[in-house]
């Protein structure tokens, strides 16, 4: 190109000249390796996945002994079926440690549940038995 009888050069974008003026680095140097952050296969999402649906699973299984709980005693028990409900939710949605949270303490509320069903049931029997 010419531009008032000088001849102007487009720079070439492979030279060490154009690098250095621009800042940047090369990208063709650059290594990707599974440490740097990069995945090299689909095994990082696979396993999250995996986790997730393990945890459906297990707020699936949730559920049902927190209906069991209903059953014993229902205030408790319903309680347990909302916190089961919750742990399935956040496992689908992806969030294994609010999953874990939410089904934990639907455990916890189906073995308050459970306790409390069977000393009401023993303290029932041993009022009635004496009479």
């Amino acid at each position: 190109m010419t531009s008032r009888g000088k001849t102007l050069e487009t720079p070439n974008p492979l030279t060490v000249e154009f690098i250095a003026v621009q800042e940047q680095t090369p990208h063709f140097q650059e290594q990707h390796t599974a440490y740097s952050g990069y995945p090299m296969n689909n095994e990082v999402p696979n396993t999250l996945q995996r986790q997730s649906e393990d945890g459906v699973r297990r707020g699936i299984l949730r559920l049902i002994s927190a209906c069991f709980g209903f059953l014993i005693c229902w205030p408790i028990g319903m309680c347990a079926i909302v916190m089961a409900i919750q742990a399935i939710i956040k496992y689908h949605m992806g969030d294994i440690s609010g999953g874990d949270e939410s089904s934990r303490n639907a455990k916890i509320l189906v073995t308050i549940s459970l306790i409390f069903g069977i000393v009401v049931f023993f303290v029932l029997l041993l009022m009635y038995s004496q009479k």
